[in-house]
This record gives structure tokens, sequence and C-alpha cells, in this order.
């Protein structure tokens, strides 16, 4: 059964000929994507591929002065193809990098946040000593405490833990 362009290209991992004379290629692509191909004017497609993995294809027109394609002229675009291959997946790591750098820049401006909803210092009454500190497992996290002073002699101490870690925990705590 005719099957699609991508396909073909993932199985034969070498540039199709459309303008070759023999019906081979056509036959084993479906009608819409034959007649996709000749509505474009697709002579010769080069895949762009990565480790097996088809990144894209290089789709070109017959060459202006008529003549077939050369085994050099499909040689140079394999060559580029392979190059655009490796420069596309090195933009898509560096993209994912850039939005790792992105959230680890937000996640610590919500940890300074969420610092500064504790108390700054700790309370001083005469004969009590008080430490308390705050350190997430992850950069954020859902654990608290604050100090409310009820009287000068009453001090209600508030510890705080929301089950679960990270941002999720943050939030509700936050709340």
């Amino acid at each position: 059964e005719p099957g699609s362009l991508y396909n073909l290209m993932l199985e034969r991992k070498t540039p199709l000929y459309f303008a070759d004379t023999d019906a081979a290629i056509q036959s084993q692509l479906n009608a819409t994507e034959y007649e996709r191909i000749t509505q474009f004017g697709i002579a010769l497609t080069v895949p762009m591929l990565l480790k097996d993995k088809l990144i894209g294809s290089i789709n070109v027109g017959q060459k202006l002065n008529g003549k077939p394609f050369s085994q050099e002229d499909i040689d140079l675009l394999s060559t580029v193809a392979s190059q655009a291959a490796i420069a596309i997946e090195n933009a898509r790591l560096h993209q994912g990098e850039l939005e790792k750098i992105k959230i680890a820049e937000e996640l610590a401006l919500a940890r300074s946040i969420q610092k500064q909803l504790l108390p700054k210092c700790n309370p001083d009454i005469a004969g009590l000593d008080i430490c308390a500190s705050n350190e997430p497992a992850l950069v954020v996290g859902g654990d608290d405490y604050d100090y409310i002073s009820i009287s000068p002699t009453k001090l209600l101490v508030v510890v705080a833990d929301v089950s679960g870690k990270g941002m999720s925990a943050a939030l509700y705590m936050s709340k």
C-alpha cells in the first residue's frame, strides 16, 4: 500500500528524484502525497537526517537549464542537508538550554520571594532562645513558619508543612 513521503524518506534514507522516468517512487506514495509533490514542482527531495531521525528535507524543483540533476548535484545537496540537520538540532538544543536557564531564573526569583515571607529575625524574649531556618528540599517548597506576638509574655509559633515538594507546594503554601 502506498505511503507518505515522510515514511519513504525514513525507509530509504537517500534523496528521492521524482523526475526519474520510472514510476517506482510514484507507486510508493499515496495519491495525495504525489499530487502535492507535483503541485509544488518538486523534482528532488533530500532528507535531512540526524542519527536516523528525520529533521526535515530540502526540496528542489527542476534545474533552470532543464538538465537532470547529476550525482554531484545530489551529493552536494546531501552534504548541505546533513549540515542543516546538525545546525537545526543544535538550535533546538540551544533553545532548550535557554528555556532551562529562564526556568532556573524564575525559580530563583520565587525562592527570593518565598524567603521574604519568612520572619526577618527571631523574637527577643528574656530567658528564651529562639532560632529557626528554612531550607527547602528543592529550590522552593511548602514549609513555612512565623511568630505572632500575643502579649509581652505570650508568643505563638506557627510551623506549617504542605505535603509535597517544589512549586506546587510553594504555591499552595503562599495561598
